[in-house]
């Protein structure tokens, strides 16, 4: 793991007293990036308090010197900057010469709206909420000393000399808007990530492309105060689109799992809010793999495999996943190493299947399925059934995958393990309802989801039932959207909100579109995310 050490001068004079909390706060900062990065290296960092004609608070960047060529694009000279250079090849470009440097803003306005924590090392939830968070202020600028940065104009984003960083390559200017269109980065994001409009080494924007992007740490239209921001999966994907090589992590958590809301937004990127404080927190956003809670562990995997196979332990070994192990099985079938069939067999040749069931015949093993999926014996037409079909052929892993995909044990064991396309039905009763499905239904239409039907099917038929009629009879366009927002954002629609659904209704947009527009956005996957389980496994 990298070690970092920190350096504080201060060329005001004033702020003497400060330097060890300052110095503190940069290592917590810095401490954090180190849990995510490989590399050995000693980098050194200098953090400079002088006043600043401009109001922000700091601004950070590469040493002087501090960078290395790594290659061409073209007719360029690809530069990748020190810190990352030196983590990467244990060479210091720069030599002694700090390889970050961080100003601090030393006037006083712009000083006091810092605030330091005096335990750094720990969240404790006490920054003041008109206060900026120095850890995360230090942690944002430490990340332009590690890749975000360039020599890009930040408004037109061209480049004007024979040299670009390895930030600068992945740039791309759209109709006015800069995105970031490395690999990794468009992987976490879901397409070309939103760069800020005249700020381009940062992320997203108050309006237009990247607004949910405002509250990541690396954004680059001013932290907002009162909290601490973590380090996002986008963050580390774009600096290691940059060359940088980012160790896998996970997220530990004070709490147990019930004080925590964890969903899944319509970016396919986890959410963790913090349910215990008042207001609520919100304290993660990104891609993670493995969540550790006072009581328990958890394993975000959108692919829908962390819960096949949570399901899997449950009906082979009758009990729930251990941590360890349901995620070295999720690895197996990401890397596709091997399939689900054959981890279905797997489990049924455990020794651990062995010794508690011992090896049994074809009516025994029906019983035993039922007993660990269903919790109840088998009817004697259905255990007979399953027993012929075993005897005429039908594999033992084939049956135990039939019954642990079961719409109805999915929706059995989302209590702690999510399903997606249950999730979907699930949000949609919601959404056009405005209730939560029964058993029966919720059944139904994930089996409609299962089969592949269009959602702006599935939505036109909940649009066009009876129930649906009851409720609200016939709506115009208007009270059309104001019911959407009621039912899926718990909400009525702001003037913009509704003027706009409203008008794009008038130009033809469907009323089953927008429906699955409102069931599919982040709020209501918020709101359904403790029934739904959306996107992640709950292990004990």
């Amino acid at each position: 793991m990298p070690r970092f050490n920190v350096t504080v001068s201060d060329e005001t004079s004033q702020y003497g007293a400060f330097a060890s909390v300052i110095s503190s706060n940069t290592l917590a900062a810095a401490n954090l990036w180190a849990a995510k990065l490989t590399g050995q290296s000693e980098i050194e960092i200098s953090v400079v308090i002088r006043p600043l004609a401009r109001s922000e608070l700091a601004f950070g960047g590469s040493g002087p010197g501090g960078s290395a060529v790594v290659g061409t694009i073209g007719s360029y000279s690809l530069y990748q900057f020190g810190a990352a250079y030196e983590l990467q090849t244990g060479i210091d470009p720069n030599g002694a010469a700090p390889d970050i440097v961080i100003t601090v803003n030393g006037t006083p306005s712009s000083f006091g709206r810092l605030w330091f924590d005096p335990t750094p090392q720990s969240d404790d939830g006490d920054i003041p909420a008109s206060s900026s968070d120095a850890v995360s202020v230090f942690v944002h600028e430490i990340g332009h000393g590690l890749g975000f940065n360039g020599w890009r104009d930040h408004t037109s984003g061209a480049l004007s000399g024979g040299f670009m960083s390895t930030f600068d390559r992945y740039v791309e200017m759209r109709v006015g808007q800069p995105y970031f269109i490395g690999p990794n980065a468009m992987q976490a994001y879901g397409g070309p990530v939103p760069l800020t409009r005249g700020n381009l080494m940062h992320l997203g924007n108050r309006t237009g492309p990247g607004e949910e992007l405002v509250t990541d740490v690396m954004s680059g239209v001013g932290l907002p105060s009162g909290r601490r921001l973590p380090i996002s999966a986008l963050d580390l994907a774009i600096l290691q689109d940059t060359g940088l090589d980012i160790r896998s992590a996970d997220i530990a958590l004070r709490g147990s799992y019930r004080s925590y809301l964890v969903s899944l937004g319509d970016d396919r990127q986890l959410r963790i809010t913090d349910l215990s404080t008042t207001p609520t927190r919100p304290i993660f956003y990104g891609q993670i793999g493995p969540l550790r809670f006072a009581d328990g562990s958890g394993l975000f995997d959108p692919t829908g495999n962390a819960a096949r196979i949570a399901r899997l332990y449950g009906g082979a070994l009758g009990r729930k996943p251990d941590a360890s192990g349901l995620e070295h099985h999720v690895a197996l079938i990401n890397a596709g190493t091997i399939g689900l069939d054959s981890m279905a067999r797997a489990f049924l040749q455990s020794p651990e299947f062995i010794s508690r069931f011992g090896v049994p015949d074809n009516a025994g093993f029906v019983t035993r399925t039922y007993a660990n999926v269903l919790a109840r014996a088998p009817d004697p037409v259905g255990g007979a059934g399953w027993a012929g079909a075993l005897a005429g052929g039908l594999s033992r892993e084939a049956m135990l995958l039939g019954f642990t995909e079961s719409v109805e044990n999915r929706i059995a064991t989302l209590a702690d393990i999510g399903d997606g396309n249950v999730a979907t039905a699930y949000r949609l009763y919601r959404a056009a309802l405005a209730r939560e499905p029964d058993r029966g239904g919720l059944a139904n239409w994930t089996d409609v989801v299962d089969r592949g039907v269009p959602l702006d099917q599935i939505a036109r038929a909940f649009l066009t039932s009876p129930e649906f009629a009851g409720k609200y009879g016939a709506l115009g366009d208007a009270a059309f959207v104001t019911a959407m927002y009621r039912n899926a954002l718990g909400r009525l629609p702001d003037a913009e909100g509704q003027a706009s659904w409203t008008q794009a209704l008038a130009g033809g947009l469907s009323r089953a579109a927008l429906l699955v527009g409102f069931s599919d956005s982040t709020e209501n996957r918020a709101a359904t995310a403790t029934a739904t389980h959306d996107g992640w496994v709950f292990a004990r």
